[in-house]
């Protein structure tokens, strides 16, 4: 069994969005209104003050060049997240708990 080391967690936050098309007044009123949420289950693999990552895929040591990798990742900043749930915690040998014991 290998020592915890990363929470598994859920993220719910608004992204940023872009669009290149030509709207009326009335149609960039309601664009500029709308929220884009996601939600995301992943790895936290960083969090500094204003920011967090949060990695998709987990490839243990030993499997890619001796090295553990990450991948899927997501730079999110803080002020955009609305909420965020740990769902457990995996070991360096990839078990799974729900409690960080």
């Amino acid at each position: 069994m290998g020592t915890v080391r990363i929470a598994i967690v859920y993220f719910e936050w608004v992204d940023a969005h872009g669009n290149t098309g030509w709207f009326s007044e009335n149609e960039l009123e309601k664009w500029a209104k709308d929220d884009w949420y996601c939600n995301d289950v992943g790895f936290l693999v960083k969090e500094e003050k204003g920011f967090l990552v949060l990695a998709q895929r987990h490839e243990p040591m030993g499997h890619a060049n001796g090295e553990e990798q990450w991948g899927g990742l997501h730079r999110i900043p803080k002020t955009w997240i609305r909420n965020r749930r740990i769902l457990g915690y995996m070991d360096s040998a990839g078990s799974f708990w729900k409690s960080r014991k």
